[in-house]
């Protein structure tokens, strides 16, 4: 099934599932400091997001943000929003653990990222 292509077990300790899927991702600080770009994947409690900036001196580890996640298919544009806090950082983007589990998740698994990775 085509589906399932795009769901994976993650192989750390977190042993979440978790869905490619292209999205736009605009996450705003309470101070109102927003950082936008690409999601890579999501789960039920995150998601990794890239962005092009450095985060380091922009966003700090446990920083709690308002998430807004964009999806575009077909001529159809959906928004989910929902909160969350800053809980990992790397030089390609950083996670965002949501304060509650992602009830939209079955979104992300019937309409998959388009691209192959």
């Amino acid at each position: 099934m085509r589906m399932q292509q795009h769901v994976v077990a993650a192989n750390d300790a977190r042993q979440r599932l978790r869905v490619y899927c292209d999205a736009e991702v605009e996450v705003v600080t309470g101070d109102r400091r927003v950082a936008r770009g690409q999601m890579r994947d999501v789960g039920l409690n995150s998601l990794y997001l890239f962005v092009d900036e450095t985060n380091e001196t922009f966003l700090i580890e446990g920083e709690p943000v308002r998430v807004r996640i964009g999806m575009k298919r077909d001529g159809s544009n959906l928004t989910i929003e929902l909160e969350g806090c800053v809980s990992r950082m790397d030089d390609f983007g950083f996670v965002v653990q949501f304060s509650k589990s992602l009830r939209w998740w079955p979104v992300f698994i019937i309409f998959p990222d388009q691209k192959e990775h």
